[in-house]
């Protein structure tokens, strides 16, 4: 009795190496996805974001966010423009003026059409953690969200 349980064991055990090894030599590994690799002309526009905020000129900076954000009423429009003029000033104050340098940290884009890109201000005394979310439009890409924070821990999010 306790043969056939022997024997059932040992070719259950070998059958299960077999199709082990026949399916790693047969079965390719999935390959990357290119969305994962976002595209040069979503960093180019944001480029141009930043070096509005390099330049200063916040005001033209939440005209262009207002393009994309299509959402926003206008005292919304207002209201943001407002805190992140008063933010800036904050952290001019706290950190120092800015170098001009905005340091690119991660990019990632779930699919072709959507991409997120963090970015680091740095300023003399310390920095400010970007986060901008854009999204293909028919002919271009569009600015549909932004954050900005003091709080660089965030951008280790995802990061061993």
């Amino acid at each position: 009795m306790t043969k056939p349980i022997l024997l059932a064991g040992l070719l259950g055990g070998l059958l299960g190496g077999l199709l082990s090894v026949a399916g790693n030599r047969f079965i390719a590994p999935a390959k990357s996805d290119p969305a994962q690799h976002p595209s040069p002309e979503a960093r180019a526009v944001t480029e141009l974001y930043l070096a509005k905020l390099k330049a200063g000129k916040t005001e033209e900076f939440m005209k262009d966010v207002k393009v994309g954000m299509v959402t926003l009423t206008e005292a919304d429009f207002n209201d943001m423009t407002k805190r992140l003029k008063d933010t800036l000033t904050l952290y001019t104050g706290i950190f120092g003026p800015p170098t001009g340098e905005f340091e690119l940290i991660r990019e990632s884009a779930p699919s072709p059409s959507l991409v997120k890109l963090i970015y680091l201000q740095k300023y003399d005394r310390g920095a400010v953690g970007w986060t901008f979310y854009l999204c293909r439009g028919k002919e271009t890409w569009h600015l549909v969200e932004f954050y900005y924070s003091e709080k660089v821990s965030s951008l280790f999010s995802g990061v061993q």
